[in-house]
């Protein structure tokens, strides 16, 4: 379920005009510049908000770090996964939202669908594909140049609904809106 509250905040500071935007990272320098992805923003917001399993990095503070309390992976023979004994930071750079920020908003994807555009590649002679498909946040930011205040737009229109309500009918999450 959406966290509102929490969305609301971070709607808020991408429409603050605090954060320079930028594409292909969450977080970023360029020229000197700090630059940030919709969903760095989000990340940022749920950080400074109470996402306490999630930092910036020390080292390197336009990369995060997750906290790590355990193994992840149940195979003791896996080379791939990570294992600790304990708690412990970890880089985490997805490009994406981290599934402890996608726990703090209540999204259930990593990159959220926030809107809807026609299929540049429907043929409707033909009848292949689909008239329309979804856009998601990280396709608006890098690839539409939507700014954001379109993007926010987009996460409230697709999670807010009206006054605060979600839209009838439509739910972006998968849960059933039909009523009991």
């Amino acid at each position: 379920m959406i966290q509102k509250d929490r969305l609301a905040l971070g709607l808020a500071a991408l429409r603050s005009g605090n954060y320079t935007q930028g594409t292909g990272e969450l977080k970023k320098i360029e020229n000197g510049v700090v630059k940030h992805c919709c969903l760095g923003v989000l990340t940022d917001i749920a950080i400074a908000n109470g996402c306490d399993t999630m930092r910036p990095n020390p080292g390197n503070p336009v990369k995060y770090q997750i906290l790590i309390d355990g193994p992840v992976c149940k195979s003791a023979t896996c080379t791939t996964c990570i294992h600790t004994d304990g708690p412990e930071w970890m880089d985490a750079d997805l490009g994406v939202l981290h599934d402890v920020v996608q726990d703090f908003y209540g999204f259930q994807e990593c990159d959220p669908v926030i809107g809807m555009r026609l299929n540049p590649d429907y043929d409707s002679f033909a009848g292949f594909g689909s008239e329309t498909v979804s856009v998601t946040a990280t396709v608006a930011n890098d690839r539409l140049d939507w700014d954001f205040h379109q993007i926010a737009q987009g996460f409230e229109d697709t999670y807010m609904g009206v006054n605060g309500d979600p839209a009838p009918g439509t739910d972006p999450q998968g849960e059933s809106s039909s009523p009991s």
